[in-house]
């Protein structure tokens, strides 16, 4: 039995709150680019006194819940019944506290909790991931993910990294960096190092304040932080009064500029020459995929996801670093000739990956049926043919085919009582996996072979099944090794290497060009 009906994917989600940090923006991009047929709901437990916009572009089937003001109980039956009612039963978790998930798991919901942090700033030990309730586990940077097992963590860790996707994004204004400079009173010959982020112990502004101090040295500079904090969080507090205290004792008050909570970063990062990261633990920092696309130089600690963001004008610094090490990496990049903003890829593949990872990425209770299932190219479907058993009736057979096949072999296949199904050669990478996927879940098998399909397709099928699928390709080591060079960026970008695919790969059997290929360890 089928997952789900076709074409009716649906992803839940839950939030603490709306506040304004990377868990909540990833939430946000993510449901503002869903694919145009894909639902979700969005619960959120906590009102923030400084939320982000629920953005007004979200299409119609995208629906938020905000469950401020009422009682536990109360939240946990609302939450509970949309799942239920809803045409998916298991729900993203981010930032999941331990007492949420154990309520959830004892009401009968599948949970898929979304890891944001590095330790030690996760809200549940690794271990806790194990229960039997939690599906699988979400990461937003590999990094995190393998602090997730070397801490204890066996469940199936998928790692999703963002992307910064403003296809509805208003261009800016020539004028913006200096209209941004003129309201903070920054002259021309000031070099602008800027940060983005709430105040919290571990982004280190005091170090930054430091690292200003040794800078001003060499040149006139000012320092501008962009965020507030969580009125809920003392530490967020403490952690402004001692970015000013030592902006005090350095003598350079008037050189730091705290601008408080600002929805749209993208004007402040035109007016930045350089931007500044010095976080002791980052998971994936937003801010700096926003430094990144819209051109701005970036130095950052090595820490966390930071080397996982491919940008050509990121200088990092080991996090142990002396401040003049800092000093040294601005003074290098800004010698440097600018950097062009980095154009966004604008296909949907990051959000789209989120439903398909929730959609297809466990298997139902009712378990797997003997259908076999082929995905193939209408060149490659005589080797289909030739891979079918004799006894093969019809009844557990069933080939999905891009574009036309050849009539009589079809015909041919048909009359062996073999199910034949035409799925879109075009629409790119998002609407060939989505029609694969939706595909393999209406016959719920055991096994998919893969023969001459697009690779890009291939990799992420291997990404979103569940294990419990074996997959089989039927090209040879030496042809696979080939095309999957040939598919760098989308490895990088759906975090899935050549290694990890064949790792995914079940079974060993004579490939149709007549190369052996052995059986992948998961």
């Amino acid at each position: 039995m089928p997952l789900r009906p076709l074409n009716q994917e649906h992803v839940n989600i839950l939030l603490p709150t709306l506040n304004t940090g990377g868990a909540e923006r990833i939430v946000l991009d993510t449901v503002a680019a869903l694919p145009s047929e894909t639902s979700a709901r969005v619960l959120v437990l906590e009102d923030a006194r400084t939320a982000l916009e629920i953005p007004r572009s979200l299409h119609d089937r995208v629906q938020f819940e905000l469950l401020g003001g009422r009682d536990w109980q109360e939240k946990l039956r609302i939450v509970t019944a949309r799942v239920r009612a809803s045409s998916n039963a298991s729900i993203f978790v981010h930032m999941a506290d331990p007492g949420v998930l154990s309520a959830l798991h004892a009401a009968g919901i599948r949970t898929i909790p979304v890891v944001h942090n590095m330790y030690p700033h996760w809200s549940i030990s690794a271990t806790a991931l194990n229960d039997p309730g939690v599906l699988f586990v979400v990461s937003v940077s590999q990094a995190i993910a393998r602090e997730q097992c070397a801490r204890g963590c066996r469940k199936r860790i998928v790692v999703i990294r963002h992307e910064i996707d403003r296809r509805d994004a208003e261009p800016l204004k020539a004028d913006t960096r200096n209209v941004i400079r003129g309201r903070l009173k920054v002259s021309d010959d000031a070099v602008l190092v800027g940060m983005i982020g709430q105040f919290k112990a571990q982004k280190n502004y005091p170090r930054a304040v430091r690292i200003l101090y040794r800078l001003l040295q060499h040149a006139p500079a000012k320092l501008v932080i962009v965020g507030g904090w969580d009125t809920n969080n003392a530490t967020g507090r403490e952690s402004y009064e001692r970015t000013r205290c030592t902006a005090a004792a350095l003598g350079i008050e008037s050189e730091v500029i705290t601008v408080g909570n600002v929805t749209d970063v993208t004007s402040y990062l035109s007016a930045f020459d350089v931007f500044l990261n010095t976080s002791s633990s980052e998971g994936l920092s937003i801010s700096m995929l926003e430094a990144r696309r819209t051109g701005c130089r970036i130095v950052a600690s090595d820490v966390g996801g930071a080397r996982e963001i491919k940008y050509a004008a990121l200088h990092l610094v080991p996090p142990n670093s002396r401040e003049d090490r800092f000093v040294k990496a601005i003074l290098h990049c800004l010698s440097l000739k600018p950097p062009l903003p980095q154009a966004s890829n604008n296909d949907g593949l990051i959000p789209f990956l989120w439903s398909a990872i929730g959609n297809y990425g466990w298997r139902p209770d009712a378990g797997m049926s003997r259908a076999n299932v082929y995905l193939t190219s209408a060149y490659a479907l005589h080797q289909v043919s030739k891979m079918l058993p004799a006894s093969e009736n019809g009844t557990d057979a069933h080939i999905g085919v891009y574009g036309d096949p050849p009539l009589d072999l079809q015909e041919s296949l048909e009359r062996r009582g073999v199910s034949i199904r035409r799925l879109p050669e075009g629409g790119g990478l998002v609407q060939q996996s989505a029609s694969a996927l939706q595909f393999i879940a209406a016959f719920n098998p055991s096994v998919v072979s893969i023969v001459g399909i697009n690779v890009a397709v291939r990799m992420v099928l291997a990404k979103v099944l569940a294990p419990e699928i074996a997959l089989v390709d039927a090209d040879g080591p030496a042809t696979l090794s080939k095309k999957l060079t040939e598919h760098k960026e989308v490895q990088h970008r759906i975090c899935l290497d050549g290694s990890e695919y064949y790792a995914r790969l079940h079974a060993s059997w004579e490939g149709c060009n007549g190369e052996t290929r052995t059986e992948g360890a998961q």
